[in-house]
């Protein structure tokens, strides 16, 4: 993590003014400082990762991003999203 929070300060990305540290369980069983994102942060580390492998999921949270732009347009789209997620999650306990 030290690599990419040198990388990131030295490109501009303000990803790493949103980095804190907390103390996590490790395996050994000692709490450990541990650097953590929020969810923001985790995409924004995402778009700053220069590799051809990160492709992939930066075009899924592209997809993402216009879903929600679509929905903040189009309240059907959002309505029928919430209700296939609904019969999705009904019917799950069905099985």
């Amino acid at each position: 993590m030290e690599k990419v929070k040198t990388k990131t300060k030295k490109d501009g990305n303000e990803t790493v003014t949103n980095c804190h540290a907390l103390k996590l369980l490790a395996k050994d069983g000692k709490k450990r400082l541990t650097d953590v994102l929020d969810i923001e942060g985790m995409f924004r580390l995402i778009e700053s990762i220069p590799s051809k492998k990160a492709e992939l999921i930066k075009l899924w949270l592209a997809h993402l991003g216009k879903e929600r732009i679509d929905e903040e347009y189009d309240l059907k789209i959002t309505i029928n999203r919430a209700l296939e997620t609904y019969k999705k999650g009904l019917f799950r306990w069905l099985d």
